[in-house]
Formats: C-alpha cells, sequence, structure tokens
C-alpha cells in the first residue's frame, strides 16, 4: 500500500474530483460511513467542509457533532471515509489530528 501525505487545500481534492454539488450536508455526510468506492457521498462535500467549522482550531466536539464518530482512529488521527475517487484506483479519507487539549491541528486528504 503506498500512502502519499501531505497538508493540503480541501478545496484542491474537490476540484479533481470534479463534485456536482459540493453543499455540506450532515445527514448526507453520515450516509458514507464505511463507503469505501466512488460512491461515497462525503467527497463531494469536501469544499464545504471548513465552511461547515472543521478547521483548524476547532474543538473535537464540534467536528464530532458535526461529522460523527471517526470511521477508524489511527496513530491518534480521526479518520473519516471518502471513498474512491473517480480518476483514480485509490481509496480517499480525511484525517484530522488534534492536539492535547482536543482543538484541530491538522486536517489532511490521505491518498492510500
Amino acid at each position: 500500500m503506498r500512502l502519499i501525505k501531505g497538508t493540503l487545500m480541501v478545496s484542491a481534492l474537490v476540484f479533481m474530483s470534479g463534485c456536482a454539488d459540493p453543499a455540506f450536508d450532515v445527514e448526507r455526510w453520515r450516509q458514507g460511513e464505511g463507503v469505501f468506492d466512488d460512491e461515497n457521498p462525503r467527497r463531494e462535500m469536501l469544499d464545504n467542509i471548513d465552511r461547515a467549522g472543521i478547521e483548524v482550531g476547532a474543538a473535537r466536539d464540534r467536528v464530532r457533532a458535526l461529522l460523527g464518530v471517526p470511521d477508524a482512529i489511527v496513530d491518534g488521527a480521526e479518520i473519516y471515509f471518502l471513498g474512491r475517487a473517480a480518476y483514480a484506483p485509490e481509496q480517499h479519507q480525511l484525517e484530522i489530528r488534534y492536539d492535547a487539549a482536543g482543538w484541530v491541528e491538522r486536517v489532511d486528504v490521505v491518498y492510500l
């Protein structure tokens, strides 16, 4: 498994994914839980995730209220599956890291 990781502007992924409806919708986001293929509705909403309050400095409680329980927690990072992009076979996931006080420290999109 190849992992390419870096801090990305979330909107860059949306530009590449060619989403039609980027509005952030909590209920629609939660429908993507555990969806690993290109049918995951979450990647369509990445452009608006920062406007929904998922950004550096946000409280973990706020993030969880919007995104729900993470699909996985790996090495302290909370992971939300985004599915597979239509343009590539790689899986994508949103990785959120918090500082010791529970404030968002990093938001990354990770390609597996």
